[in-house]
């Protein structure tokens, strides 16, 4: 479902790289892959991202064989495992401001803790004041009324867009099942989750 796979592509990296097939021209008109960390220079670099991203905000799109027809290996060696959290958050982050905050002039971001926050911290400033309200669950949050200068508001008030910084499976589908109560959320369109 390539839904599926842009609704999650600014948490995880939906497709693995060695899987990507495209042709020459894909690669030439969004420069290619890009060989250095613009974060931290020497570093690794999450080049499939970077190539990912690129492609998306050049209006590319994703497409899904149901064949299998390459077999990837995790190994210990493998250059993603090298990337810090901070790195991959920052790269993703800015894919989301390339491909997704251009269509939208405000939204909230679903999740007052560590995640929504560093979210938040890492965008560039005139996103940050596109965001309208934090989401949460946690009535301490909330009860504190603002973070970062905007809105805390329960969850049940949230209004599309959003961009979901929660992490899934952890809640027993609590979280899950919340989403679903919002009832206008459509993923893909106007829900995104990050980190």
């Amino acid at each position: 479902d390539t839904s599926n796979m842009l609704t999650f592509a600014f948490r995880d990296m939906p497709i693995a790289m060695p899987t990507i097939a495209c042709h020459r021209s894909v690669l030439k008109r969004v420069g290619g892959f890009e060989e250095n960390n613009r974060f931290a220079p020497n570093n690794p670099v999450a080049e499939d991202l970077e190539l990912l991203y690129n492609h998306l905000a050049a209006g590319g799109k994703l497409i899904k064989t149901p064949h299998t027809l390459v077999e990837y290996r995790h190994h210990e060696q493998a250059t993603s495992l090298s990337l810090s959290r901070r790195y991959l958050l920052l790269v993703r982050v800015a894919g989301f401001e390339r491909v997704v905050l251009p269509h939208w002039e405000s939204f909230s971001i679903w999740g007052a803790g560590r995640d929504g926050k560093q979210v938040f911290q890492a965008l560039r400033e005139e996103n940050k004041r596109k965001v309208r309200a934090f989401l949460d669950i946690d009535e301490r949050k909330i009860a504190r009324g603002t973070l970062h200068g905007v809105r805390v508001l329960h969850f049940v008030h949230a209004q599309p867009p959003v961009a979901a910084c929660v992490a899934l499976d952890r809640t027993n589908g609590d979280f899950e099942r919340n989403l679903q109560r919002v009832g206008s959320l459509v993923p893909g369109q106007n829900l995104f989750f990050l980190v």
